[in-house]
């Protein structure tokens, strides 16, 4: 005997009135996106400003913040003066899987690196799981520069 999915209490109650669930769901975001309602992640523009508030007029640093390293490393290679090999790390998702064998892959580039990837990686990019593992990776390496962690 098979059984019958059942469906969602809200699909079966818009069914009995004759109402066009998704239908309206669909409009609803639209006039969201259409007053600018349903952005609630903001960018922080400055120290102190939260994701939920607008940016207080004045406040706004001119300056782009952006590592003195990364400047120079653009400096170094536009003038075509390489300084070392530059990395950029891209991470896809899975879970806690992707977690792991991002930060172990890391972890042993910059074992065999003798803690120079580290110096060199430019940016990385991740997803999900990857993106942890990338935060696990940057956690540990600056608490052993600022010396909060030992060194492997």
């Amino acid at each position: 005997m098979c059984r019958q999915a059942t469906p969602h209490l809200g699909s079966i109650q818009a069914a009995r009135w004759q109402f066009p669930l998704l239908s309206a769901l669909f409009a609803l975001a639209v006039v969201l996106q259409l007053f600018g309602w349903n952005d609630n992640h903001r960018i922080r523009l400055y120290e102190g400003m939260h994701s939920f508030s607008s940016p207080i007029d004045g406040s706004i640093d001119k300056e782009p913040v952006t590592p003195a390293s990364f400047v120079d490393d653009v400096k170094t290679w536009s003038a075509g003066r390489c300084s070392g090999p530059l990395y950029l790390v891209s991470s896809e998702g899975g879970g806690i899987r992707a977690a792991a064998w991002t930060a172990l892959v890391l972890d042993e580039l910059e074992i065999q690196t003798e803690g120079e990837f580290s110096k060199h990686m430019l940016l990385g990019s991740g997803v999900s799981g990857g993106s942890l593992g990338l935060a696990w990776f940057v956690s540990i390496v600056r608490g052993e520069r600022d010396g909060a962690n030992p060194a492997r």
